[in-house]
């Protein structure tokens, strides 16, 4: 079943060259998950958990969470990656106002991965997807 959501994103990405909701989102979760060093096997629980909350057909939910995939597979080597996913973010934030219902920073702290220090505290493990939040608040807002 993998494959056929897989061909489904693949080929929506071949011949679809605009920038919809879902491209933007996929763009958001990718650099939540880009700035961590050694991704967790939690956080794509997490974005798979996510996609679920946000859309309701489940060909949605796997197009968005094959898309995030895509876009972490693209850029996992690029050093820069996130910064350019950002600027791509912002450029696509001002352009089109119906993204400013998008950002939902509820949805994205979900992503801040936690190590648990005691019973009832935790930590953040990795301060780089605060710093992504940080920016999108400040910056792209």
């Amino acid at each position: 079943m993998n494959f056929f959501y897989k061909f489904i994103t693949n080929l929506r990405n071949a011949f679809s060259t605009t920038n919809n909701s879902l491209n933007f989102r996929a763009k958001l979760f990718a650099c939540m998950i880009l700035v961590l060093k050694e991704p967790k096997n939690e956080i794509y629980l997490i974005l798979k958990q996510l996609c679920k909350e946000i859309y309701s057909k489940k060909i949605r939910q796997e197009m968005l969470y094959y898309t995030t995939l895509q876009y972490i597979n693209m850029n996992k080597n690029d050093p820069l990656a996130v910064d350019k996913l950002l600027k791509d973010l912002s450029k696509n934030y001002l352009k089109v106002p119906k993204y400013r219902a998008k950002l939902n920073f509820v949805r994205l702290e979900k992503m801040v991965l936690k190590k648990n220090i005691k019973e009832n505290e935790s930590e953040i493990e990795d301060y780089g997807q605060i710093r992504v939040i940080e920016f999108i608040k400040k910056e792209i807002i």
